[in-house]
């Protein structure tokens, strides 16, 4: 196991030939923090993007299928997901102001 500190903002703790383990990136207003396959986001890990915190599984280097997604305005979602952090198929949405959708299909 190698801990390489890739620059203030970024580090990568695992094996470095084949690019697996943990990593930490931040830039352009993005904070991930979870497991790295091939020195992309793949697995299980936390992303902050925007007003958007997203916790779940990654898959090619992209939020998704499944997980959490909490917004600065108190919203969550718990479901499927797609690409930019937003509910896509199946979920349960729950509004800040008490409301819930439940099971509703969340076009992608």
């Amino acid at each position: 196991m190698t801990t390489l500190q890739l620059s203030d903002d970024k580090w990568f703790s695992g094996d470095v030939a084949s690019g697996d383990g943990l990593g930490m990136i931040k830039g352009t207003g993005i904070v991930y923090r979870g497991q790295v396959r091939d020195c992309q986001m793949e697995g299980i890990g936390t992303m902050t993007i925007g007003n958007a915190c997203y916790e779940g599984e990654f898959t090619n280097g992209a939020p998704g299928p499944r997980g959490k997604i909490l917004w600065a305005n108190g919203d969550s979602y718990i479901g499927e997901v797609g690409s930019g952090i937003l509910p896509c198929g199946l979920g349960i949405l729950n509004s800040n102001n008490g409301d819930t959708i439940c099971g509703k299909n969340f076009p992608c």
